[in-house]
């Protein structure tokens, strides 16, 4: 989860990382929120944390939106 907006961990930061793990072909689920800041992103992106660890506890796939 990254807000575009966070000055504290800035946006670039989080996606070069994301393309590191893409490029070692792990299991990644990456969500951007247009606008949200730093202090903003937990409660922003609750609801689709509760769904993916909800979905977890049910045993299904962990989704995966690496490119290739």
């Amino acid at each position: 989860m990254q807000g575009t907006a966070d000055p504290t961990v800035e946006p670039h930061w989080t996606r070069s990382f994301v393309g590191l793990v893409c490029s070692e072909h792990e299991t990644l689920q990456y969500v951007e929120f247009k606008g949200v800041k730093h202090l903003d992103i937990a409660e922003k992106s609750l609801p689709v944390v509760t769904a993916w660890i909800q979905d977890r506890f049910a045993g299904k796939k962990a989704p995966d939106n690496c490119p290739g």
